[in-house]
């Protein structure tokens, strides 16, 4: 089997670019990064790149081009790479994540008579997009199956780390509920967490979700680098109140699609604020990918009359911000009222993502 040349454009989604090629890599190949000007200022395919030699590719110095948007500028400056394919017999696999709708014709333009595969992560259903000859065959579609990113790889993309975390599915371990402790919040994440387990495990995750974590705390790389330099040099102190302490952020559930996509479940058992609720949507976007979803899980009283009417009053609410609502009815009488199931709710996001099996 020829060895394989993975053709990358460096973008602020980069994320997006590694399933496809840690799907079909195997052990020798290559992968090479087109970066723009802006690119290589923000250091976008650095956390990608770690990402890739993780998982035993070789990744070739970048490839500078001048401009993202043109096409026949970025043909030329792929030409070194293609004279190393026809010298060393590499199979160019062009991934067409990343960049503009303009950018794929520069790789594809430059490789053309190599014939190179070009391959596409789609977001929903999670499904990988495979054209073989540079179009001149029908596409063939797959699942995910091989590649095994997950959440530790999506936070190294994109310049994250986890402080901490627990992993709830697959596991052994069913989250446990502890029903005398007194903090409503910590009670409600756990029971939404026990839930969102017996679903998974009820369908396998839908062939969808590679795997299911509570409690992660992610803070960005450079700063608790910063951190734990500075500590090494005494400095602790005035590291710690120029990073904000080790936590950007935390996430109550979290689940991982095998497209590397992030589905983050907000537990809010009492007050909320839509204004801390969005800037924990652009968060989980930045830590990640800009298709990543965010749903508020909120507890509904079913032996309350009014509870109806307060699910459409928050329902309403959130619709007009952009946010969405999943809510977590209580008391086992789920379905007596206009308020779905929490598992039939989540049964629905997830199987929008669910592979399709389609013949080429």
């Amino acid at each position: 089997m020829n060895q394989q040349l993975f053709v990358l454009v460096a973008s602020q989604q980069a994320v997006a670019s590694l399933p496809p090629v840690l799907e079909l890599a195997n052990p020798g190949d290559q992968a090479v990064w087109l970066e723009s000007p802006q690119a290589r200022e923000n250091r976008w395919s650095e956390g990608a790149g770690q990402v890739l030699q993780r998982h035993g590719l070789r990744l070739l110095p970048p490839v500078g081009i001048a401009k993202i948007n043109d096409p026949f500028s970025i043909a030329h400056a792929c030409k070194p790479i293609v004279r190393l394919c026809r010298e060393q017999g590499m199979r160019p696999v062009i991934v067409a994540n990343g960049g503009t709708k303009l950018t794929l014709f520069g790789p594809h333009s430059a490789f053309y008579e190599l014939e190179p595969t070009i391959v596409y992560g789609a977001d929903r259903p999670a499904e990988l997009w495979i054209f073989p000859r540079a179009f001149r065959q029908a596409p063939e579609v797959q699942a995910y199956l091989k590649h095994t990113l997950d959440l530790e790889d999506i936070l190294v993309a994109s310049g994250h780390l986890a402080t901490r975390g627990q992993r709830i599915w697959p596991s052994d371990e069913t989250p446990a509920i502890n029903r005398a402790v007194i903090n409503r919040g910590y009670q409600f994440e756990k029971e939404t967490a026990y839930r969102v387990v017996q679903v998974l495990r009820q369908h396998q995750g839908y062939g969808v979700v590679r795997s299911a974590w509570m409690n992660v705390a992610i803070t960005k790389a450079s700063s608790l680098q910063g951190l734990v330099q500075a500590s090494s040099s005494k400095k602790k102190k005035r590291a710690k109140s120029k990073a904000g302490g080790f936590d950007l952020t935390d996430w109550d559930i979290v689940l991982v699609l095998r497209n590397g996509l992030l589905i983050y479940l907000e537990c809010k058992s009492g007050a909320r604020s839509t204004r801390d609720l969005l800037g924990r949507m652009a968060i989980l976007q930045r830590a990640s990918s800009q298709l990543a979803q965010m749903y508020t899980c909120i507890p509904f009283d079913m032996t309350r009359p009014d509870e109806t009417a307060r699910y459409r009053s928050i329902r309403t609410s959130f619709d007009r911000v952009g946010l969405k609502l999943l809510p977590v009815p209580q008391s086992g009488l789920e379905g007596v009222s206009d308020i779905p199931s929490f598992e039939s709710e989540l049964e629905k996001i997830l199987l929008a993502y669910k592979p399709v099996v389609i013949s080429s």
